[in-house]
């Protein structure tokens, strides 16, 4: 089968983590290097305001270097139970108006 990316990545994306192969081919040899890194979910306003350059190409790296600094907070995500319950009582509201 003929090689259409000589380097690519594959990302499994689970709910606290993120799988990431990297695949490289070198000549007839292929290397590759498995990492497992934490999740966490930003809020992208968030990220807006931290000052600095960003552009599409760069947000990955970007994004990757605010968080090595410490400097995006994870969002509050509420377990499912407090989800249901959030979402009955917005939507008993608009009902009810």
């Amino acid at each position: 089968m003929e090689v259409v990316y000589p380097r690519c990545a594959g990302l499994d994306v689970h709910k606290a983590m993120v799988v990431a192969c990297v695949r490289q081919m070198q000549g007839a040899k292929i290397t590759r290097e498995i990492r497992t890194f934490e999740m966490i979910l930003a809020n992208a306003a968030h990220i807006k305001n931290v000052p600095g350059r960003k552009t599409d190409v760069n947000d990955a790296t970007w994004i990757a270097d605010l968080l090595a600094h410490g400097l995006i907070r994870a969002s509050f995500v509420p377990d499912r139970d407090i989800q249901y319950l959030r979402s009955w009582h917005l939507h008993t509201s608009f009902s009810l108006s």
